[in-house]
């Protein structure tokens, strides 16, 4: 018999955030993947920011921002600090990773560790 591949395991779960003042509960759903691909291309242009202008970080905090606003839209309105953006780019790219994979991580195996001999 075949094994199986339950890809129901696979489907991120929905994270609650408390933002604002009075503070208010907001869920984030599982992200699209081509809002996942936008907030990746954005974030690697911003790994190279001593190579970038002051004008063109702005314009991809702007770009960040409103990929985080499209991924929770109830946000739209709620100005974020950067480190409120970042944290929220942080929590919604680990909903893109497969929990068994976190867990993978978080114990220091990856596709480069070495199997060991049966």
């Amino acid at each position: 018999m075949s094994e199986v591949i339950d890809l129901n395991a696979l489907v991120p779960q929905s994270v609650t955030i408390k933002i604002g003042d009075p503070a208010r509960e907001i869920e984030i759903l599982p992200p699209r993947t081509g809002d996942l691909l936008r907030m990746s291309s954005v974030g690697k242009q911003l790994q190279d920011v001593d190579k970038l202008s002051a004008e063109e970080i702005d314009n991809l905090e702007a770009e960040l921002t409103a990929v985080v606003y499209k991924i929770i839209p109830a946000l739209e309105n709620q100005p974020l600090a950067s480190t409120q953006l970042f944290k929220l780019v942080e929590i919604i790219s680990s909903m893109a990773t497969p929990p068994k994979t976190k867990e993978l991580q978080d114990r220091g195996i990856n596709a480069e560790t070495p199997k060991a001999n049966p």
